[in-house]
């Protein structure tokens, strides 16, 4: 279970940085994320591509884009790519 929540709680930072620049980037770059773990997974010996696992990072994409859809609606938008800025500078 703890995989999951993992790949849940990585989708969704992913997917709320990324659509702080655009929210088809966010969305994009989550699930590609996501898609090249399972590969990764699929190559491995002894390990297996997911369903369970991309359903999850899914889960995630979908808890970023509400929360960027109320931002967005109460006008915290800005407040949210400001705080996004402040704790990843680099970006």
């Amino acid at each position: 279970m703890k995989d999951k929540f993992l790949h849940w709680f990585y989708s969704f930072f992913v997917c709320l940085i990324g659509t702080s620049f655009h929210p088809k980037w966010g969305i994009g770059l989550a699930l590609g994320l996501g898609a090249i773990k399972e590969l990764k997974d699929m190559i491995q010996k002894g390990n297996k591509w997911s369903w369970e696992d991309i359903l999850f990072d899914m889960i995630g994409i979908g808890c970023a884009i509400l929360v960027y859809a109320v931002a967005e609606q109460y006008g915290y938008l800005s407040t949210v790519t400001a705080l996004v800025a402040q704790y990843i500078p680099w970006i």
